[in-house]
């Protein structure tokens, strides 16, 4: 019988049934599943085990007392007779109870069978005692006291471990890991709270460990508590995670001309309308194939760097030369995808500079800005040139100029 059966045979709740088990008072069969659960097979045995014990329990006597009245002998009479002592002090039911038991036999041996024979009738509407059925206050404090901490290390530490992960994950086309040490350990200095805080909310799970390895639970539970509570305050752990990413794509070779790492792709709409599908042939060497191209102008440039972990950025630069008609054609393809005009325009020496964003394009500004978002396209007509520049930061208290602050303009 499983213990859904026991319930239904003995109206035991739950708790009891495993309480009763934990104390060594019933010893059914037993397997331990693959995650430490037990599996228990109940006999017809066990469920007169257990009646008789919840019959005593109604009566008042303590798990250790029962443990003692199942073993028989003397030790089950010293029981009794300490038991019926005590009893003598209060009333109602106890009364009951001692009238039932008052005429000890002298050569008969006391058995839990003829305790609860004698008692059957004057408990046979009393309750179980209330920690039978269900977790004491001192538990319940106990539990909670341990879960919401360890729950607050899940949720600070989880979110953080999530971007870490998803950086890892990340198919970068140009990987490049950050040699310093302590990004490493600042990348573990993420995962030991939650691991501690998960082992904590699997040490407080229902039924997941036995009463006989209650006091072990708790020592293992209270260092998982309090590792995760150290390791969260100590500065090194965070800090390193939040100021060097672990893992970053960079690449200013033009054959790579718009490959992206996935977040960059969330703004692909607005890119791919700014910038070209391909690199025009004419910013293309002679001599080069035409696709995939090897050879480049000199005047042929481009950059691409994407790092995400906690504060996701990009920087995507592209800028060629082109000759007169396709100068004029490629103005308008620009012109053509936004014939609303650019949100801001500016002149820095030759180059007219187009803002299809709305963070502002004054320099002194803009480099004491920490989060930006730039679509920019800029061109000088004296040579020909054209720039394609898409710039994105989220540092979230680290100062980064965006890229264009770093281009020769005049």
């Amino acid at each position: 019988m499983k213990i859904k059966d026991v319930i239904a045979k003995t109206g035991l709740t739950d708790r009891a049934i495993r309480l009763y088990i934990e104390n060594g008072l019933v010893a059914p069969e037993n397997q331990k599943s693959y995650n430490g659960r037990n599996n228990y097979n109940f006999t017809q045995t066990d469920i007169e085990s257990f009646e008789q014990i919840a019959l005593l329990r109604k009566a008042d006597f303590s798990l250790e007392q029962i443990k003692t009245l199942k073993s028989g002998g003397d030790s089950a009479k010293e029981v009794l007779i300490a038991y019926l002592t005590d009893k003598k002090e209060s009333v109602v039911t106890g009364q009951k109870i001692v009238d039932a038991l008052k005429d000890i036999p002298q050569q008969e041996i006391v058995t839990i069978d003829y305790v609860c024979e004698k008692i059957k009738a004057s408990l046979e509407n009393t309750p179980l005692p209330e920690s039978d059925r269900k977790a004491t206050k001192g538990e319940l404090l106990e539990k909670w006291l341990m879960r919401i901490p360890a729950i607050i290390f899940l949720a600070v530490c989880g979110g953080l471990g999530l971007g870490v992960l998803l950086a890892y994950r990340e198919k970068f086309p140009f990987p490049h890991f950050y040699g310093n040490p302590v990004n490493f350990i600042g990348t573990v200095y993420v995962f030991i709270p939650i691991i501690s805080a998960i082992t904590v909310l699997l040490l407080y799970r229902k039924h997941r460990f036995d009463f006989k390895e209650r006091k072990k639970r708790r020592w293992i539970a209270g260092i998982a508590l309090a590792v995760a509570l150290l390791v969260a305050v100590l500065p090194i752990g965070i800090a390193s995670l939040m100021l060097i990413p672990p893992v970053y794509s960079e690449t200013n070779s033009p054959e790579n001309y718009l490959i992206m790492g996935s977040y960059v792709k969330m703004y692909g709409d607005d890119i791919h309308k700014l910038f070209p599908a391909n690199i025009p042939r004419s910013a293309i060497a002679e001599g080069s194939q035409w696709y995939p191209p090897d050879k480049f102008l000199d005047t042929t440039k481009y950059y691409y760097y994407f790092q995400d972990v906690v504060d996701p950025s990009f920087q995507l630069y592209a800028e060629w030369v082109l000759p007169k008609d396709e100068f004029v054609e490629e103005l308008n393809r620009i012109y053509n995808f936004y014939p609303e005009g650019a949100k801001q325009q500016v002149q820095w020496g030759d180059w007219v500079c187009l803002s299809f964003t709305e963070d502002t394009l004054n320099v002194k500004q803009a480099k004491e800005e920490i989060d930006y978002y730039y679509l920019l396209f800029a061109y000088n007509e004296k040579t020909g040139g054209v720039r394609y520049i898409a710039s994105y930061s989220m540092d979230c208290g680290r100062e980064e100029d965006p890229y264009f602050l770093e281009l020769q303009w005049e």
